[in-house]
């Protein structure tokens, strides 16, 4: 991300640790401000052409609380619906997902994808994909 978007968000949210973790939600500790700035920074980035927002939760996760694990998806949801940009929910680990929540997101058009290296060649397979059809004079798109 640019200097100039690193230093606003670092205002807003805290420290970012980096081009490896380069959001980190939490960040001073309040997430129901902190995602949305957070998302918005990479909707309006013209640096970024897609936004993927990691979880790992799961059927019956045991560390999080059920209504904070809805509140993030329904912030993610809200940030997709006002985006022109393709977002994707990705589960840290492969086919673990909470299913309640996958069939509620894959209703409102959000792509969710399992396992950093697996979800990553797929979303990274999706945008080559999308890519091509756009020099070919297709749509462009993802889906």
């Amino acid at each position: 991300m640019s200097a100039a978007v690193k230093a606003e968000i670092e205002r807003r949210i805290g420290f970012v640790s980096g081009d490896g973790n380069p959001l980190d939600a939490w960040g001073n500790g309040t997430f129901l401000v902190n995602l949305p700035h957070a998302l918005r920074a990479f909707d309006t980035s013209p640096d970024h052409d897609i936004v993927v927002f990691c979880r790992d939760n799961c059927d019956g996760q045991p560390f999080e609380d059920h209504e904070v694990g809805w509140a993030y998806l329904e912030l993610f949801e809200r940030a997709a619906a006002g985006s022109n940009k393709p977002h994707y929910l990705l589960h840290t680990r492969p086919g673990l997902m909470n299913r309640e929540q996958v069939a509620h997101l894959r209703e409102a058009g959000i792509a969710v994808v399992g396992g950093l290296r697996e979800g990553l060649g797929a979303i990274d397979r999706l945008a080559r994909q999308a890519t091509i059809r756009h020099s070919r004079g297709s749509a462009p798109g993802l889906g």
